[in-house]
């Protein structure tokens, strides 16, 4: 889920409800929090953050994100609170379970001893408006101080992690920040949805967006549909949002049939969203790409288009990242491929995107998912190729598929 601030948040619920306020600054003043004012004991406070009982600590004075008050966070953070416990369920299973550097089935400090290795980067975000640009701004390390307390996690901390870490498997972080006002970025947006789960998405038409199937999926495999699209999101806010009209969700991932084996991805995670206005026709919207064989060689062997990846993934709030000049190794039958495009949640649903030349780019895949195979530290990341869906796709655009 990608972490929004309270104002973006906001926006985009008023968006989902038919109320469009004139700005984020307008959104701000009629945000809330909500959750149980129940008091904890040792200053801990209450829980009436937004971000309340989600199992990460947002509160900055126990190692919390800061995304919360002090005393808002109380359930979270009531175990970092006490030192760090060993209180969770899958204690010494040698695999971490805390939120944002391990499973995210745990709270913050509940599995201390299975989360040492990588727990310099617990309750991190890279949220500072200057993260990603290779100097360290947080105090603490000699920094500025632009940066608040743990918000420039890849700048202080290196873009070397630990192997395992959950979303960042690869070892090396290698993303960047790219300008949502200028294209191919700005066709990228969030795909806000009112059970308050949030993805990327990509314009592709000027009232269509396209995504992840898992994105718009309940656990009932029910399709949720109602939601918004924030494009072209900078801290001033996104420069457009449209409401869900309608929505295409692959029948084939819907009917669960079970996933494909370990390392071939799921080329049915694909799905269309038809948006109330046009915006494409301002925002710009991005060119599907189906490749041919040839050209899928091409690229397996480093000599095709260059490609890119680009998302808001969960650590970088509403700043967009990419990873420019990323590789796809291999193109499966079964309509996925496996690419390095480093990838974390919130990116699901992002463009794998080919350079076509001079400034023009299209979409041939769609971001779906990362797995750890067994005997291999690093993960394996993958996205459906383009080819699996580009029929419908257009028929979709087209008004003819429902």
């Amino acid at each position: 889920m990608i972490r929004l601030s309270r104002a973006l948040l906001t926006l985009s619920v008023l968006v989902i409800a038919g109320c469009t306020p004139g700005s984020v600054d307008e959104a701000e003043q009629v945000a809330t929090v909500s959750g149980p004012m129940t008091p904890f004991p040792d200053g801990l406070g209450d829980d009436s953050c937004a971000y309340a009982a989600n199992l990460e600590c947002d509160d900055l004075r126990f190692g919390g994100t800061g995304m919360c008050e002090a005393g808002t966070d109380a359930t979270d953070c009531e175990a970092l609170a006490a030192g760090g416990t060993n209180s969770c369920s899958r204690r010494f299973d040698g695999v971490c379970d805390e939120p944002s550097i391990g499973m995210g089935i745990c709270a913050s400090g509940t599995d201390t001893a299975d989360c040492a290795p990588m727990a310099a980067r617990r309750n991190r975000t890279n949220v500072c408006v200057s993260a990603l640009n290779g100097i360290c701004e947080e105090r603490a390390f000699g920094g500025n101080g632009i940066c608040a307390p743990r918000t420039d996690t890849i700048d202080c901390l290196g873009r070397t992690t630990v192997l395992g870490m959950r979303d960042y498997y690869s070892g090396y972080d290698d993303r960047v920040r790219v300008d949502s006002g200028e294209l191919p970025w700005r066709a990228i947006g969030i795909l806000g949805l009112r059970v308050g789960r949030s993805c990327t998405a990509t314009l592709v038409a000027p009232d269509t967006v396209l995504t992840a199937a898992h994105c718009l999926v309940a656990e009932d495999r029910t399709v949720v549909r109602e939601g918004a699209f924030l494009a072209g999101i900078t801290r001033d806010g996104p420069s457009a949002v449209a409401r869900i009209s309608d929505i295409y969700v692959n029948p084939e991932f819907l009917e669960d049939r079970g996933r494909p084996g370990p390392g071939r991805g799921d080329g049915r995670d694909w799905a269309f969203v038809r948006l109330t206005q046009p915006i494409g026709d301002t925002q710009g919207y991005l060119p599907v790409l189906a490749l041919l064989p040839d050209q899928q060689r091409l690229i397996e062997q480093r000599q095709g288009y260059a490609i890119s990846q680009a998302g808001y993934s969960w650590d970088t709030g509403e700043d967009i990242s990419a990873h420019l000049d990323c590789t796809v190794d291999t193109f499966f039958e079964t309509g996925s491929l496996r690419h390095n495009c480093d990838i974390t949640l919130g990116d699901s649903g992002s463009p794998l995107l080919a350079d076509l030349g001079g400034g023009s780019y299209a979409v041939i895949g769609v971001s779906s998912s990362l797995a750890q195979l067994p005997g291999d530290p690093a993960s394996s990341q993958f996205a459906v190729d383009a080819g699996a869906f580009a029929d419908q796709l257009n028929a979709f655009i087209a008004g003819r598929l429902r």
